[in-house]
């Protein structure tokens, strides 16, 4: 709700705002101790003219469809700060989402604990390093004060995320000394001995904890509370960055959780009007490609084609956030449409409906992960698929590609891309497809790496890239040029060293077994669904773990020939 409504003398609500806004400043000013009021007595004219403006922001939260509070948050407009006057440092990190699905592997594989706790108004709590000076909201005053000390990061300031993490990690280490940080992905967070393992991924003011001891989680938030930072527990992880887990037991009785959005799903497509669209079978046609490349030469002598009524930014948008976390079927179809964002036609916006009602059709689908039953913690497997599509770009003939990585055969990231730049030729967009998934992997590589300096976790094998391109797969693993390869970017060929000290290894699949072929075309119903069972991992007797024991008997004269 906007200020102005709230704040109006007839808005029938307005004794619940006030209540609100009443509360909002005693937590800031005497709980908090986040703001302090002065005078402008007190101050220069250059001070108050360079002060940074306060703002009221209004919701209300609803529970199961019923109002359960009137929520009021003063913020700072930080669009007004200046650099080098009042902020300098903003970079804040999150954990990525390899490194979530990482950690929850492991949990899985352990059957560790899994708690989500959240962090009870953050940013309020972290200091900065020299207080800004704020204006009160028009029509505001404490104590006869119009302006303010911002002493702790007030939300809205550009360097608030920034402070909330350094005070986030003093915090973390002060509740347990012994957690290590990692340098590959500074927001996790992990420990490990014979008696305890800990793991925390840390995305602003939530934390995902995994730990095989209970009793050390309790105790964990009594200490954390010491830091002045009160930690809320949350119960069972059970939501993560938009992603519902729903944890189980499967055949065996060992541990699985399912990774689905079908809340999100429904509300996105709810603001779509896509609910009572008849459901697709696949989220594009195959030949959309063609299509698309005559669709564009029709706009060039008729721009009226350009439909600006559908909002398709925010719709390309939502599928791309669903494609990299639950939905890795629709990454394809999301990455092609992308690229028309500027000028979408009618083809267009009925290409990105097709894909929504592609998943009105799937709305129970998500990614399980589930215990490998050859699990060892003293021997990770760790594999990829990459595959590429050359110049399927029909307008600027670049090049996509495609990669999917797994970690005890679950799913862990996967991605679907175009190339900066044309590729000369298919094995030239097989081998820069490989890079990438090689990128993905040593990142991997090097998370477990740091763990396994403290645990057992160990890479006794090279990690597997599958590829279905044999002239790829050899110019990986074999130096040489000729008059074919040799303009091909030095940066690309850094791969050579990890193959060479046996730590990644290049393998071939049949392009009818490629999982990754998924992320770079349009595939028929049979392909899509053939591929998608390696992808969810819902079905046990078709398991990537299977399909992968198979491939790495036919790769083992392969390897011995090398």
């Amino acid at each position: 709700m906007k200020a102005a409504q709230a704040l109006d003398p007839n808005c029938p609500e307005r004794g619940y705002w006030n209540a609100s806004i009443l509360k909002e400043l005693t937590g800031q000013i005497e709980t908090r101790k986040a703001i302090t009021p002065v005078s402008s007595d007190t101050l220069t004219e250059e001070q108050i003219r360079n002060a940074c403006p306060l703002t009221w922001v209004f919701k209300i939260k609803y529970v199961l469809g019923v109002i359960a509070d009137y929520k009021s948050r003063m913020c700072a407009q930080g669009f007004r700060q200046t650099f080098g006057v009042n902020y300098n440092k903003t970079h804040a990190a999150v954990c990525t989402h390899s490194t979530f699905m990482c950690a929850l592997n492991i949990a899985v594989q352990e059957e560790l604990h899994c708690f989500h706790d959240d962090a009870e108004q953050a940013f309020l709590n972290a200091p900065l390093k020299n207080p800004i000076l704020c204006s009160f909201p028009e029509g505001a005053e404490v104590n006869g004060c119009r302006h303010c000390w911002a002493t702790n990061a007030v939300y809205g300031l550009k360097q608030a995320g920034h402070c909330w993490q350094e005070t986030s990690h003093n915090n973390l280490m002060h509740a347990e000394p012994r957690l290590q940080r990692s340098k590959t992905d500074p927001c996790f967070y992990y420990y490990f001995s014979k008696e305890l393992q800990i793991m925390i991924c840390t995305n602003v003011d939530d934390y995902a904890i995994f730990t095989n001891d209970s009793s050390w989680h309790d105790n964990f938030i009594k200490r954390y509370d010491e830091t002045g930072t009160k930690l809320n527990p949350e119960g069972r992880l059970e939501k993560w960055c938009g992603i519902n887990l729903e944890w189980s037991k499967d055949k065996s009785d060992s541990a699985c959780v399912k990774l689905h959005q079908r809340h999100e799903v429904e509300a996105m497509l709810k603001v779509f009007n896509i609910t009572d669209n008849k459901p697709a079978d696949t989220p594009m046609e195959s030949n959309f490609q063609s299509l698309a490349a005559e669709e564009l030469e029709k706009v060039k002598s008729n721009p009226d084609l350009i439909d600006y009524t559908f909002d398709y930014k925010s719709a390309i948008g939502s599928l791309s956030w669903f494609g990299q976390r639950t939905w890795p079927m629709i990454l394809c179809a999301t990455t092609l449409l992308a690229s028309f964002a500027a000028k979408p036609t009618q083809l267009h916006v009925k290409a990105v409906k097709r894909v929504m009602r592609y998943m009105l059709g799937n709305l129970d689908s998500g990614i399980f992960l589930k215990k490998d039953p050859n699990y060892n913690r003293s021997r990770i497997t760790i594999f990829g698929f990459t595959d590429s599509d050359w110049a399927a770009d029909r307008i600027k003939r670049r090049s996509m590609s495609g990669y999917i990585t797994y970690m005890f055969g679950n799913l862990i990231s996967c991605s679907s891309k175009y190339h900066p730049t044309p590729c000369l030729s298919t094995m030239e967009a097989e081998y820069i497809g490989e890079v990438y998934c090689f990128k993905e992997l040593l990142f991997l590589f090097y998370l477990l790496q740091e763990i396994s300096g403290t645990w057992l976790y160990l890479l006794k094998e090279p990690i597997a890239i599958f590829g279905d391109n044999n002239a790829a797969l050899k110019f990986a693993e074999e130096a040489g040029t000729n008059s074919k390869t040799k303009h091909i970017d030095l940066r690309s060929h850094w791969l050579r060293h990890f193959i060479n000290e046996r730590i990644f290894s290049m393998n071939f699949v049949r392009t009818d077994l490629n999982i990754a072929d998924i992320f770079t075309k349009p595939l028929s119903l049979n392909d899509s669904t053939k591929f998608m069972k390696y992808i969810s991992n819902a079905d046990s007797t078709e398991s990537t773990r299977t399909l992968v024991a198979k491939l790495t008997v036919q790769n083992e004269l392969r390897h011995r020939d090398l």
